[in-house]
């Protein structure tokens, strides 16, 4: 976390941002530079991973995932600041909010499941083809899925309910 402090910053200063009313007011009034602005890092972390694919390329540790960092933030606002602009209303789309609702279970398992499907499939067959490693990966995504939706089901979401049931 420490080396990645810079991620937690961009969402700080989003939310105070987003608190002040003059801000959120500017905001709405220059939505056309915030989109432009989106957009420039949008680019950007296209050509961070078109460039340097691998997550340990210097590009990427320098000043790569500060620059993705601050797009998940511009993107963030501009959902936030245009309700029917384009943004929010992918941000509404039914799969992205199911993501959404179980993607910390999600988060904490889908590699481990990813790995499981590698590991599996070479044990297997030797020399797998590329194809299969694919296949395995899309096979390791719906089961992390469905485990992530029975997590929430009958873990997260019950716990949730119990403890807003507290009055503090």
């Amino acid at each position: 976390m420490p080396c990645r402090a810079d991620a937690l910053a961009v969402g700080i200063m989003a939310a105070l941002l987003w608190r002040n009313a003059s801000f959120r007011i500017w905001l709405a009034g220059h939505l056309n530079a915030l989109y432009i602005t989106t957009g420039v890092f949008l680019a950007g972390f296209i050509t961070l991973g078109a460039r340097y694919p691998a997550s340990g390329a210097l590009p990427m540790q320098t000043i790569g995932y500060t620059w993705i960092a601050i797009l998940y933030g511009l993107v963030m606002v501009s959902a936030m600041t245009s309700s029917a602009g384009p943004i929010a209303v992918v941000a509404r789309t039914y799969w992205l909010r199911e993501i959404g609702r179980v993607s910390y279970c999600l988060y904490l398992i889908h590699d481990a499941m990813r790995f499981g499907a590698a590991l599996l499939i070479r044990s297997i067959i030797v020399h797998p083809p590329s194809w299969e490693l694919v296949a395995g990966n899309g096979v390791a995504a719906i089961v992390s899925y469905l485990l992530a939706r029975l997590s929430w089901t009958y873990f997260e979401y019950p716990l949730l309910r119990r403890g807003h049931s507290f009055k503090y």
